[in-house]
């Protein structure tokens, strides 16, 4: 278990973790930085024989040849968290502002943000920006989300409406959305999607 949240300069090689060595095991961890050299790796250069697992960097400020990319949004949303968790027996880890951090007691377990259970009876409850964010990502990368129901719980701004495709939408037409999505009388402002494609929508 750990992360690095430090950029981090070198001349040859640098990265985030470890830079040579033989026979590792890099495991639980993610890299949230960036990380500059000539050669450059989120977790580990000029290694022998090295097992990395459950392993992200955030793609937005370097690219890595080991360990898996997650953007920005994965992070701060929980989505990356979420993926850590999945991965241990303890869930462990809790969410940051920005990224996931070390749990203690009263905070590790770092699951879903929403209440609910997903069903027409009882959809997920989403109040926030990062859970409505949280639940697309799950809706467009995770098959089995696309089918479940999700309910607004409250008025939601998203972010950043002066940036061009400061949201993208719910499911894609190789994993459409089949479920439900009710905003009880709620609304959510701020969304600024351009495309000259077809099928664009929330």
């Amino acid at each position: 278990f750990c992360y690095n949240i430090a950029n981090i300069t070198g001349g040859t090689a640098a990265s985030g973790f470890a830079v040579s060595g033989e026979n590792a095991v890099i495991n639980q961890c993610h890299n949230y930085v960036a990380v500059t050299a000539t050669a450059v790796d989120a977790f580990a250069v000029d290694f022998t024989n090295i097992t990395i697992t459950s392993a992200y960097y955030c793609s937005d400020f370097m690219s890595s040849v080991n360990g898996a990319p997650a953007d920005k949004e994965w992070f701060s949303c929980g989505y990356v968290a979420l993926l850590l968790n999945r991965s241990n027996d303890n869930n462990f880890w809790a969410q940051d502002e920005l990224y996931p951090v070390f749990g203690s007691d009263s905070m590790q377990g770092y699951v879903l943000p929403f209440g609910g259970e997903g069903s027409i009876i009882s959809p997920y409850i989403i109040s926030t920006e990062n859970e409505l964010r949280l639940a697309r990502i799950l809706v467009n990368t995770e098959e089995s989300w696309a089918a479940k129901s999700y309910k607004l719980g409250a008025d939601i701004y998203v972010s950043n409406p002066e940036t061009a495709n400061n949201f993208a939408p719910f499911g894609s037409m190789g994993n459409v959305f089949k479920g439900t999505f009710d905003g009880d009388g709620h609304t959510i402002s701020g969304i600024n999607l351009y495309s000259s494609a077809n099928d664009v929508a929330l």
